[in-house]
Parts: structure tokens; C-alpha cells; sequence
């Protein structure tokens, strides 16, 4: 992530700047738009499991998909 937005269900998953998400339920993430790829379709409310690189580190965090602003 190169900046996470306040308030956005990024920032309530736990991403902090500088993390890279490299899989979303179990699909790999090659970049941005892989992401968005994945989770394009899922409804509002739906959880998507992140696996990240943070600092490193492999961790895993929980974003919960909300509508994207208009």
C-alpha cells in the first residue's frame, strides 16, 4: 500500500502504509490492480482475508469490503 485512506476498510483491516498485500483469499496479488480484480465483484459486508508483507514479515489481516465512494 502506498497510502491508506482513513476510515477506509483498508485502514479498519489494520494496513498501515507501506504494506504489500500479496494474496486476497488465497489468490496471489501481483499489484493494485490484481486487487481490485479479486474483489471486484464480492458484495459490501463480504470479508476477504489479506495475506501481507509488513516490514519483511508475512502476516495476515482481515479487510471487511465496503462500497467505494462514488
Amino acid at each position: 500500500m502506498t497510502q491508506v485512506e482513513l476510515g477506509s476498510a483498508a485502514e479498519q483491516a489494520g494496513l498501515v502504509d507501506g504494506d504489500v498485500v500479496v494474496t486476497a483469499n488465497g489468490v496471489d496479488v501481483l499489484g493494485a490492480d490484481d486487487l481490485i480484480a479479486t474483489v471486484r465483484d464480492l458484495a459490501p459486508g463480504t470479508s476477504v482475508v489479506l495475506g501481507v508483507v509488513r516490514a519483511g514479515a508475512p502476516i495476515e489481516l482481515t479487510a471487511v469490503l465496503t462500497r467505494r465512494p462514488d
